[in-house]
């Protein structure tokens, strides 16, 4: 009755103070809109019965913290889809604290990452190089507001380090002519 936070009095709900609506089902309090910047709903939205609603489209999320689109999410989530797919990088000690704020889905390669077009949410590719110069390939995607969903290519991509032999071979023969040019002259 009166969703619990009221009383009924000749068929109209009396709410209690921290709630309103015909039905006392829409909370006043502000504190789960808050984003980790102590903002309602990170500047980029309003607080409407405890749930924000985002005024800009780019911006999602409980708080509207969330930008797949924008700059920058490749980099802000490298290190911790490096940990959890490689168990390499700078997170890779504090892996399981940090970085478990999302789902890990490996893909053999890279056509079998989920394209933009597929789906109804918004998603970003990423490319990332490691400390050794290995390149590694990723999605981003925030599914139904909340649900984080990382596909990664499950193998690096390396440069292919020097071929030695045409190198040493090149050096000598190059020798070998200067040494036969010298004694002919």
């Amino acid at each position: 009755l009166c969703g619990g936070h009221g009383r009924c009095e000749c068929r109209v709900c009396i709410c209690d103070a921290n709630y309103t609506g015909s039905a006392c089902d829409c909370s006043l309090d502000t504190s789960t809109c808050l984003a980790a910047n102590k903002q309602i709903c990170n500047g980029r939205g309003t607080c409407e019965c405890g749930v924000c609603k985002c005024t800009n489209p780019k911006f999602q999320g409980p708080t509207c913290e969330i930008c797949p689109t924008c700059p920058g999410v490749c980099a802000e989530h490298k290190e911790c889809v490096q940990c959890r797919a490689f168990e390499t990088g700078e997170k890779k000690d504090t892996c399981q604290r940090d970085c478990s704020y999302f789902n890990l889905i490996r893909v053999k390669d890279r056509d079998k990452l989920p394209q933009p077009a597929d789906q109804s949410y918004p998603l970003s590719h990423c490319k990332e190089r490691d400390a050794n110069d290995c390149w590694f390939y990723y999605t981003y995607a925030v599914r139904n507001d909340t649900m984080r969903e990382v596909y990664v290519v499950e193998t690096l991509e390396c440069p292919a380090g020097p071929d030695i032999i045409p190198i040493v071979a090149g050096v000598v023969a190059g020798i070998v002519l200067i040494g036969l040019a010298l004694l002919l002259h």
